[in-house]
């Protein structure tokens, strides 16, 4: 199986109490001329792992295990990340069941980007994924818990499915305590381009309460971990661990060092 490309574009919650507007958000029903139809919630618990060297990191790609409420684990590689030209960013993402087949699909793609064979099990075994990957020499680099709202975005006049809207919760742990990401998630149908105008209509609703934010939840925790490990700036979490608007301008710098 060739290893299939998602299209997406986000924005971060970045408001003084952005719990609230989460919720606002996710109660929009129409914008931009799309139908927005509500999907059932989903709690998103993700790990990633790397190779204690982070050749994965170095080569522009990422392993994760998902396990969506208690639906079977699923083993994805992404990576490959390119800037679209008016925002947002399209990405490889090869994802599949955890079992043989996954970790020969994966291999696959690893192999593409030159890494060494054998960096993965050949096979699943009997034990759990995450049990099965450590033994193999894997550590874990992030975890978090996403509460996702997903929204199926259908065109008027029968125009079809475009995409779905989520509103997502991202809960890290950052030291002690936990750090709380709230974002905007768009991503199109497979095959299609991201749905014109729907970011720009939520962010003209929303005002500064929206910012654009085209960083992985990857990312943006590990830039979390660096705020935390510098010390020194203060304001950026509220008490129940949601960022503040401060979080954000700090965040975007530490993002913007790493990537130029």
């Amino acid at each position: 199986m060739r290893p299939g490309r998602e299209r997406e574009a986000s924005l971060a919650v970045s408001a003084s109490n952005p719990g609230p507007v989460a919720d606002r958000i996710a109660s929009v029903r129409q914008i931009a001329g799309f139908r927005l139809e509500a999907l059932p919630e989903r709690d998103l618990r993700d790990v990633y792992l790397d190779r204690p060297d982070d050749a994965l990191r170095q080569a522009g790609l990422a392993l994760r295990l998902r396990r969506v409420g208690e639906d079977p684990v699923e083993l994805a590689v992404k990576g490959d990340e390119r800037r679209l030209p008016h925002g947002g960013v399209d990405r490889l993402e090869q994802e599949a069941r955890w079992g043989d087949r996954a970790l020969s699909e994966a291999a696959g793609v690893l192999a593409d980007a030159g890494l060494p064979a054998g960096l993965l099990p050949e096979e699943a075994g009997r034990g759990g994924a995450l049990e099965r990957l450590r033994d193999h020499g894997w550590r874990i680099v992030q975890e978090r818990r996403t509460r996702r709202r997903p929204r199926r975005l259908s065109g008027t006049g029968g125009a079809g499915e475009a995409g779905e809207l989520a509103v997502d919760e991202v809960r890290y742990r950052v030291g002690t305590r936990p750090a709380i990401h709230r974002e905007v998630e768009l991503e199109a149908a497979p095959g299609r381009e991201l749905p014109a105008g729907v970011l720009g209509a939520l962010r003209r609703r929303f005002g500064n309460d929206l910012r654009p934010w085209d960083h992985s939840k990857l990312a943006t925790g590990r830039a979390l971990e660096r705020l935390e490990a510098e010390g020194g700036a203060g304001g950026w979490r509220r008490p129940d661990g949601s960022l503040t608007p401060t979080a954000y301008e700090l965040l975007a710098r530490l993002l913007e060092e790493e990537e130029a």
